[in-house]
């Protein structure tokens, strides 16, 4: 669960999963090919969050998650990525808990990070080439493993 507190022109953020426990850079989650991630991100120019997946070297995939999931500083969000032991999809619902809106789906069984790669959490916002600060709340985080 997470919130944006501050935003500036240029705001890039990501919320979720990524194959690299290194610092990410001033770079958009929405495109660019390192890491391999899964995800809710978004780029000053997107408008709405979007759930972005990708293997490490690829372009990500990207999903507009629609006005109901506007980029913010009022709204509250809740992110739940599952994926069944050495399955090919990985699944995630996403809710806003200020509004109530939710929405669902399966990732395609393409451009996902290998069953066998270690995903870490990741949550980061950066500033893009403003030099103001950004800032959001981690409200909660835990893992659950079927293992």
């Amino acid at each position: 669960r997470f919130a944006l507190t501050t935003l500036q022109a240029g705001n890039r953020g990501f919320f979720g999963l990524s194959d690299v426990t290194t610092a990410p850079t001033n770079v958009d989650p929405t495109t660019n090919t390192t890491p391999g991630k899964v995800g809710m991100a978004f780029n000053s120019n997107t408008g709405n969050w979007r759930f972005v997946w990708n293997v490490t070297g690829t372009a990500p995939s990207s999903y507009d998650l629609g006005a109901s999931f506007p980029i913010n500083t009022t709204d509250l969000y809740e992110l739940v990525i599952f994926a069944k032991p050495n399955d090919t999809v990985i699944r995630y619902r996403i809710t806003n808990l200020t509004t109530g809106a939710q929405t669902s789906s399966t990732t395609a069984a393409t451009n996902i990070p290998a069953n066998t790669t270690y995903l870490a959490p990741v949550e980061w916002m950066t500033n893009n080439a403003t030099a103001v600060a950004v800032a959001f709340d981690l409200i909660g985080w835990y893992l659950e493993s079927d293992n």
